[in-house]
Protein backbone atom coordinates (compact mmCIF):
# COMPACT_ATOMS: atom_id res chain seq x y z
CA UNK A 1 0.00 0.00 0.00
CA UNK A 2 2.72 2.49 1.00
CA UNK A 3 5.60 2.14 -1.38
CA UNK A 4 8.92 3.91 -1.02
CA UNK A 5 10.05 5.42 -4.29
CA UNK A 6 13.57 5.44 -5.62
CA UNK A 7 13.96 9.13 -4.70
CA UNK A 8 12.95 8.36 -1.10
CA UNK A 9 15.66 5.69 -0.90
CA UNK A 10 18.24 8.14 -2.25
CA UNK A 11 17.26 10.76 0.34
CA UNK A 12 17.43 8.17 3.14
CA UNK A 13 20.84 6.95 2.05
CA UNK A 14 22.21 10.50 1.81
CA UNK A 15 20.76 11.28 5.25
CA UNK A 16 22.31 8.21 6.89
CA UNK A 17 25.69 8.85 5.25
CA UNK A 18 25.58 12.49 6.40
CA UNK A 19 24.62 11.60 9.98
CA UNK A 20 27.34 8.96 10.13
CA UNK A 21 29.93 11.40 8.75
CA UNK A 22 28.87 14.03 11.30
CA UNK A 23 29.19 11.48 14.11
CA UNK A 24 32.65 10.36 13.01
CA UNK A 25 33.79 13.99 12.61
CA UNK A 26 32.63 14.96 16.11
CA UNK A 27 34.07 11.74 17.58
CA UNK A 28 37.50 12.66 16.24
CA UNK A 29 37.32 16.19 17.69
CA UNK A 30 36.48 15.09 21.24
CA UNK A 31 39.62 14.54 23.32
CA UNK A 32 38.37 15.04 26.89
CA UNK A 33 35.19 15.18 28.95
CA UNK A 34 35.32 19.01 28.76
CA UNK A 35 35.14 18.71 24.97
CA UNK A 36 32.16 16.39 25.24
CA UNK A 37 30.09 18.25 27.81
CA UNK A 38 30.96 21.91 27.20
CA UNK A 39 32.70 22.00 23.81
CA UNK A 40 35.80 23.03 25.73
CA UNK A 41 34.05 26.34 26.51
CA UNK A 42 34.37 27.45 22.91
CA UNK A 43 30.77 28.61 22.31
CA UNK A 44 30.80 32.00 24.00
CA UNK A 45 28.67 33.40 26.79
CA UNK A 46 25.51 34.17 24.79
CA UNK A 47 25.19 30.67 23.32
CA UNK A 48 25.91 29.04 26.69
CA UNK A 49 23.23 31.18 28.37
CA UNK A 50 20.75 30.25 25.64
CA UNK A 51 21.63 26.57 26.02
CA UNK A 52 21.21 26.70 29.80
CA UNK A 53 17.85 28.42 29.37
CA UNK A 54 16.75 25.77 26.89
CA UNK A 55 17.79 22.96 29.21
CA UNK A 56 16.07 24.59 32.20
CA UNK A 57 12.71 25.00 30.49
CA UNK A 58 10.74 22.26 28.81
CA UNK A 59 7.56 22.10 26.78
CA UNK A 60 5.90 19.84 29.33
CA UNK A 61 6.31 22.35 32.17
CA UNK A 62 3.71 25.12 31.55
CA UNK A 63 0.71 23.10 32.71
CA UNK A 64 2.36 21.74 35.87
CA UNK A 65 3.88 25.15 36.71
CA UNK A 66 0.52 26.87 36.20
CA UNK A 67 -1.16 24.33 38.49
CA UNK A 68 1.53 24.69 41.14
CA UNK A 69 1.33 28.48 40.92
CA UNK A 70 -2.43 28.31 41.38
CA UNK A 71 -2.11 26.19 44.54
CA UNK A 72 1.04 27.69 46.09
CA UNK A 73 1.09 31.21 44.70
CA UNK A 74 4.07 32.94 43.15
CA UNK A 75 6.48 30.35 44.57
CA UNK A 76 4.96 27.81 42.16
CA UNK A 77 7.36 28.91 39.46
CA UNK A 78 10.10 27.04 41.33
CA UNK A 79 8.05 23.87 40.89
CA UNK A 80 9.64 23.18 37.52
CA UNK A 81 13.05 22.60 39.15
CA UNK A 82 11.76 19.91 41.50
Amino acid sequence: MLEISFLDWIVLIIYFIGITALGVWTYKKIKSSADFFMANRGFGKILMIAQAFGVGTHTDQPISVAGASYTTGLAGIWYQWL
